[in-house]
């Protein structure tokens, strides 16, 4: 992938960056997920991709469930795993950055990813389920 679009190694150059800022580092890392989602060059924006190639998968065949596992990550969770791979980087290099300021979590003295910040669908769809969902919806009350 990198020898076909010599540019990535620029958005890659960011991560081995000290003290890079949080919207550089997605920014950059954003367009290598867009490459390696196939993405036109032109194109910017995870949620616009992933929705493209959800259009496109149910186009192709509407007797098909689309392999969600197929569609580019959201935006936030992009965002998230970008952070996770910038301190992974800085670590390698040597450098001591704080986990907890990057997405991580320790737990029982085991650095762990932090699991996402985006509820898993909007509330106007969780309250269709009923309230058994409340789980999901740790903010709603039965």
């Amino acid at each position: 992938m990198f020898e076909r679009r010599p540019e990535l190694h620029q958005f890659a150059e960011v991560f081995e960056q000290e003290n890079c800022t949080a919207e550089t580092i997605v920014e950059n890392g954003s367009r290598i997920i867009l490459a390696i989602y196939e993405a036109p060059k032109i194109e910017v924006s995870i949620e616009n991709h992933r929705y493209m190639s959800f259009a496109k998968s149910t186009r192709l065949n509407l007797n098909t469930a689309v392999k969600l596992a197929s569609l580019p990550p959201t935006a936030a969770t992009a965002c998230q795993h970008l952070s996770r791979v910038y301190y992974q980087v800085q670590n390698w290099l040597g450098k001591d950055l704080n986990p907890e300021q990057w997405t991580w979590t320790i737990n029982n003295n085991i650095l762990e990813p932090l699991k996402t910040l985006s509820p898993p669908a909007p509330d106007v769809l969780l309250c269709t389920i009923g309230p058994q969902s409340t789980y999901l919806r740790p903010n709603l009350r039965a």
